[in-house]
This record gives C-alpha cells, structure tokens and sequence, in this order.
C-alpha cells in the first residue's frame, strides 16, 4: 500500500475528532498512515449533502409501514435484485469485546533515551551502568563477540533473553523484510507490559563499544499482541534489545548475534536445515545461543577451524574476498582481514582450513565459529532463493568429487571425509519453467558405434525417434527394439534393419555389438544430438557405468504449455520400515539444487542413459522378479556394489513428449539386498539432496 496522505486530509479535523492522536506525539499524517488508515478512519469529514424542504402536505405523513412481500405464486416471475443497491454492512470479522477501545494495541514511540553523545550514539560502558548484573548477561556476551575490555576472558555466557524468550514481553515471531526492517511480534501479555519500552542497538562496525539507538523504540500498550519494528543499519550485524518498564528502569538487555538466522536473512537457511525445536523462535534462540558460545569459547578452548576464506580462481568475484556487507560483517565479528598477499582472500590468524567458494555462496556461521570442523574436500551447502532468501535444498556431493568451481571445498583439515558442517550457501534464483518451443536442432560432432535399445510404446513416435537417431548415430547404429503392443505396426513405420527383444537390461547388453548402449524410450526428443556428445565424454573415465542428464517435460502452466524438470537422476529419500530397513529413493527436481553440474548418483532412469555394455553385461540376474520401476535402480545399486560410478548432469537436458510423473519415496525391493551394514559406503559415493522448502 503506497504511504500517501490523501489530497482531502485535514490534520487539525483529524486531531480534533481522535484524541489519541495528541496522546501519541505523532503528527496528525503520519498517525493517520501509520494507524489511522488501518482503523478505517476518515481522512475528511462526511461530506453533507443538500437538503430540499419537502412539501408541507408530506411533513406530518408518518412513513408507511412496509409489509413482506407474498411468496411468489407457481410459475411467477419476478425482477432480479439489484447488486449495485447498498447491502448491510458486515460485521467485523475479529469479534472484539464491546468495551474494546482500538488505541490499547497502539504502539508509539517510546520517550526520548537520555545520555546520547552529539551523534546519538550510546556508550556500551553507560548502557551496563543502567542494567542490574543478573540481567545484563546479553552485554557481556556482546563485548565477548568484539573482544572489548578484559570481558574477553570472562566465562562463557549466554544470551539474557530471559524477559523475551518466557517473560511477559515473549516474542513469538520474528523476520527480516526485504527492506532490512526486523519486525518483532510480541505476545498477548494481557496488559502486564503496558507501558514497557523496546528499544534496538547495533554497533559500528568500526567503534562497536559505541551503540547506535535504531530509531526511537516502542512503548508498548496495554493490550497485546502488538508488532515492532525496526530500521536496520546492517541486516548481519548482532543487536542488543533492551527491555525497560514504565519508570524507565531497565529489566533485561538482550543479545540477537546473529539475526540474519531469521526468516528473510541471509542464513535463514541454517536455521531450517539445523532446526532442532518445534516453535521456530525457540529454535532461533537456542541455535544462537548454541553459535555464540562457539564463538567465543571457553579458556581452553581449541582454535577456530577456518582460517582464510576466497572465492575460486575462476569465479566472477574473483577480485574481492566477498562483496559488500558480507565482509563487513566477517572482519567486525569473526575477525577477518584482507589478505596482504593476494587482496583477495580474507585471513585471520587462528585457523588452519582454507574455505573456498564459488560466486554465489557465503559462508555458514557454523563453519565461521567451528572449533572441530573435521572432513575436507566438497563441503556440504545449502541453497536459498537469491531474492526472497527462503531454503531450499540441502546438498552433500561426495568429499572427493571435483564440482569444478561449482561448489564449496575446505582444504586442507582434519581426515578425508566430508566435512562435518554445512560450510556455506549458494543464493540462487529460482529455475524459471520454460516455454515449450522446440529443441534447438544440434547435429552431434562425432560418428561412434552405438547400440541402441528402444522402447516403443507408440508407433509414429518410434519412427520420429528411429529418423532422429540415425540422424545422430550414424550407420553403425545397432538397433534393438523392446515392443509394447503389436509388432506388425512398428514394422510398418520403422525403416531400416532392427531386432525385437525380450530380455532385461543385462541380457540385451550380452546381445549388443557395440561398447556403448543406450537406452531411449520414444518420449525423448533427440533432435539435439550434441547430448550424446555428453553421454560419451562422461563415460572416458573407466569407472563410470552410467551417464545420463536432466530430462524436462511438458505440463500445463496457465493454460500454456512449459518445461520443468522430469528426472535428473534417481537419489536416496529416506528409509522405509514397512518390514526389515530399506533405503527409499526418489527424483527430486535437481535444477536449482545442481544447476550446470555433472554428479554421482543412485542410478539413471532407463527414458535416456549410456551405459558401458561391459559393465552391464557382467551383471547377475535377478534371483526374483522385480517391478518395471525397480529395474533402474535395481541395476544402479548392483553396480554400485562393483565400485562402479553412476553420473547425470544437467550441463544439457532432452525433452520427453507425453506425461512423466517423477517417482517419490520408491521402496523398489521390498527387503533390499543392501543391508543397513552397506548404506553408509553407498551413501557416502553418491549425491544426497533434501528439500527445506
């Protein structure tokens, strides 16, 4: 809603007819903006309307009563009610007391704090001077997070939310809007508050023991729950709230390290993938409180993991360690500096793990305060949207897998193994479904020898896909055809040479003439043949079985038809106990989480892989039967168990021609034959993807 004052507005009028007005110190517009307008307050008296004497024959004539109307007689028709006519107007929709006066949940600015210098900031020594010792522990915890005074070798201590976190002045929300505005929802407090002051601090990043008042405050009224709100300097930065009664006395000063743990900051993110209670806000709490005294750890406290932080060689902000605030907010609180060699990294003296990050991410706070941070390689991260800051995805590629500069590495520390933290978070903006248009017709640079296993479920779709391959493959193309219905009618429609099989996925590998399979079903669209370019170079590396890439579909968005994801690659989903333990598996949609990236998986779908037919071939068949969409899966784990890699990427991506639900939550074996004993040797060689969001 666009905060503009009506061209009719009269202040004086406005004082006048709202006594309340007055008692807020506000002026007459900005009362009206911030309060008036909500209320459903008049910005200008009614205007009046003239009035026509009426005749003196109709003055004394009392109005007729008016009688109800007859019931309609059968097969009586009669005009339609007008919808312009006024109606009655509807009650409110929150039922309030009828001694309710709307100004008990005003909030107003709180009366002016004395003791600012010239520029209205706060000594942090006067501030303490204010609060009693039991509950000034948010202070102390402060002057520990910036090393001032000797309160740098104090114990370790805690928040001092005490009055906020259980007290009547109990915030049950909080968040970062886009404009760096934190807003505070505080509790119905049933008038025990009224008359209490709110006020925020952060500090210079420069001068912290100098605070900074953001904004008068708040007092609060007698009725909650009321919202506050205040303007941020810098939406990293810790902040100090303290909380007075009605004489001015203070109660508590609270500590909020880091706020950008809140829904709409920067690490939202970590709290979500992190979030050990139910209530949001006590998990907010209780991973602050969790964070700091990391941070500021005990006398014999072991040194802070990560000691330099850069971006890759490679990375667009290659010129700077990170931009802007983000460095800012590294150098004041965690003690970073520019390094001296380069410029471009940033250092401090403890720590002896490198962190290194491509363009879009920003280090954790967990891998800032690590004390232990064990692992080294790709790190696990997470991924949130670049402009709204929701999580999304949490992501942990295998500890020796090269992201090439698409995800972060720590090196060198601890043992091998991934790292033991989420290390940092990828701001992404969301993939955007594309319109259906067509493919953009590649012809592949090479001619290879290729055997291809079709699945023709549609005859004219055969054909089209048949025409597309020996487009792309060639006349080395051996094609084996695995029929769904009659077979006279794909004979009919498929040119050239081609054999019907029966067999499962290992037997017709053992028929194949050629080292590479591909298996194709006539939903994909192969007009670009610079795909199986791709395939083939993934496959140069002996240990790789399998290679495929995202596959995109067409579903029916606003009445137009787009593409969004079908598959990338089948990943673990959880475990199953509907009888002994089994890892379930799914295809989640993997553009945001791994864009422009080849990785490990599970297994790949049979709708469009490579395979090296060796590997398949050298398979056992299965002892039982398995369902159709267990095969895939099925043959990615027993490869596996060989030590055999299984990659997708989605550096390029096919389009598959009719529907395609991705499958979730698959217990495709009933009682796997990989035994709990086995997952962790599994899990630890394949990509693992959650959803947050």
């Amino acid at each position: 809603m666009a905060r503009k004052i009506p061209a009719d507005f009269d202040p004086e009028r406005y004082r006048a007819e709202y006594p309340d007005v007055a008692l807020s110190g506000l002026e007459p517009a900005e009362h009206y903006l911030l309060f008036g307008r909500i209320m459903g307050r008049r910005s200008a008296p009614a205007r009046e309307l003239p009035v026509t004497p009426a005749p003196e024959s109709t003055k004394a004539k009392p109005e007729p009563t008016k009688a109800k109307p007859d019931p309609p007689e059968p097969n009586e028709t009669r005009p339609a009610e007008n919808p312009l006519a006024p109606k009655e107007r509807p009650k409110p929709i929150i039922d309030r007391p009828a001694d309710f006066e709307p100004e008990q949940t005003l909030v107003r600015a709180a009366p002016p704090k004395p003791g600012a210098d010239k520029n209205g900031r706060f000594a942090l020594a006067r501030l303490a001077e204010e609060v009693a010792a039991d509950a000034g522990h948010g202070l102390g915890a402060f002057r520990r997070m910036f090393g001032i005074d000797a309160a740098k070798n104090a114990p370790a201590i805690g928040l001092g939310a005490a009055q906020i976190l259980r007290g009547p002045a109990r915030v049950e929300n909080a968040w970062l809007t886009a404009d760096g505005v934190l807003r505070l929802m505080i509790a119905d407090y049933g008038g025990e508050t009224g008359g209490w002051t709110v006020r925020a601090y952060d500090a210079d990043a420069a001068e912290p023991a100098q605070l900074q008042l953001l904004g008068p405050g708040a007092s609060l009224p007698e009725r909650g729950p009321v919202l506050v709100e205040f303007q941020l300097r810098h939406r990293l930065m810790p902040l100090l709230l303290e909380i007075a009664n009605g004489s001015g006395a203070v109660k508590e000063v609270a500590l909020l390290p880091f706020p950008s743990l809140l829904p709409g900051g920067h690490h939202n993110a970590e709290l979500r993938a992190l979030q050990s209670e139910a209530n949001p806000m006590d998990a907010f709490w209780s991973l602050s409180d969790l964070l700091l005294r990391e941070l500021v750890g005990e006398p014999n406290s072991s040194e802070l993991s990560i000691g330099r932080l850069s971006r890759f060689q490679d990375a667009e902000a290659a010129t700077s360690a990170l931009d802007g605030d983000i460095e800012q907010w590294l150098t004041a609180v965690f003690g970073f500096q520019r390094s001296e060699g380069d410029g471009k990294s940033l250092a401090r003296r403890n720590g002896a793990a490198d962190l290194l990050l491509p363009s879009d991410c920003i280090p954790t706070i967990s891998s800032l305060v690590s004390r232990s941070l064990s692992g080294r390689g790709t790190g696990p991260y997470l991924v949130a949207d670049s402009e709204t800051l929701r999580p999304r995805w949490s992501v942990v590629l295998p500890a020796a897998w090269d992201a090439k500069g698409t995800a972060p590495v720590v090196r060198p520390s601890g043992r091998d193994g991934a790292p033991s933290v989420h290390v940092a978070i990828a701001l992404r903006a969301p993939p955007a479904p594309s319109l259906s248009t067509g493919s953009a017709r590649k012809k592949s640079r090479a001619r290879r020898k290729l055997s291809v296993l079709l699945d023709a479920t549609h005859p004219d779709r055969s054909k089209a896909a048949v025409a597309a391959l020996r487009t792309a493959i060639g006349s080395e193309l051996d094609l084996l055809v695995r029929v769904s219905g009659e077979e006279a009618s794909f004979r009919s429609v498929i040119d050239g040479a081609w054999k019907v099989v029966d067999e499962d996925l290992p037997g017709v590998a053992a028929q194949a003439k050629h080292d590479q399979l591909l298996t194709i079903t006539d939903q994909v669209d192969l007009s670009d043949g610079s795909v199986l370019d791709t395939l083939a170079g993934m496959l140069k590396n002996k240990k790789v079985a399998s290679a495929s890439c995202l596959l995109l579909r067409e579903v029916l968005l606003k009445k137009q038809k787009v593409l969004q994801p079908a598959t990338g690659g089948l990943f673990p989903a959880g475990v199953s106990f509907a009888t002994s333990p089994s890892l379930t598996f799914a295809e989640p949609d993997v553009q945001q989480a791994l864009p422009d990236l080849t990785y490990p998986v599970v297994a790949n779908t049979l709708q469009l892989t490579l395979w090296r037919t060796s590997a398949l071939a050298s398979l056992p068949r299965p002892s039982r039967p398995l369902p159709a969409s267990a095969s895939d899966i099925s043959i990615g784990l027993a490869l596996a168990e060989r030590g055999l890699v299984s990659l997708c990427t989605t550096k390029v991506s096919a389009r598959l021609n009719g529907d395609y639900e991705p499958r979730d939550a698959i217990d495709p074996i009933g009682q796997s034959r990989l035994s709990p004993q086995d997952w962790q040797q599994l899990l630890g060689c394949v990509t693992l993807l959650r959803q947050m969001f």
